[in-house]
């Protein structure tokens, strides 16, 4: 009856050893997975922070026209100047007024984002 009860309680410690070092395992199947998301989203972050801040007097008059276009009474705050692979330059400018926000414009005063870089990159 010892016997028994030794080789159950050896054979229950085993087997719920080697089911907790399965559950720990399956926690994070693909630590690299974790590490590849978190490293893309630090180059996202780098893209989106290439730009650099300029003076407002060094906005192209069809930038800072454009801005103004849909929020005359809107003050421009700061400008930021961004340049593509492209060599084209991208400017990101924070609006404070009513409609505060901040948008992004090439040097044309075209509203530039990321979705439409393709179509204004055929435009030309």
């Amino acid at each position: 009856m010892k016997r028994s009860f030794l080789i159950l309680a050896f054979a229950s410690f085993f087997g719920f050893a080697s089911f907790a070092t399965e559950t720990k395992n399956t926690d994070n199947p693909n630590p690299t997975n974790k590490q590849t998301e978190v490293e893309q989203t630090e180059i996202q972050q780098n893209q989106d922070n290439n730009f650099e801040e300029i003076s407002l007097d060094e906005v192209p008059e069809a930038v800072h026209s454009a801005a103004l276009q849909n929020n005359a009474n809107a003050v421009i705050e700061t400008a930021e100047e961004k340049v593509l692979p492209s060599g084209e330059k991208v400017y990101r400018l924070k609006m404070a007024g009513a409609l505060a926000e901040t948008k992004s414009y090439t040097e044309d005063g075209k509203e530039y984002t990321e979705d439409n870089q393709e179509e204004l990159n055929r435009a030309k």
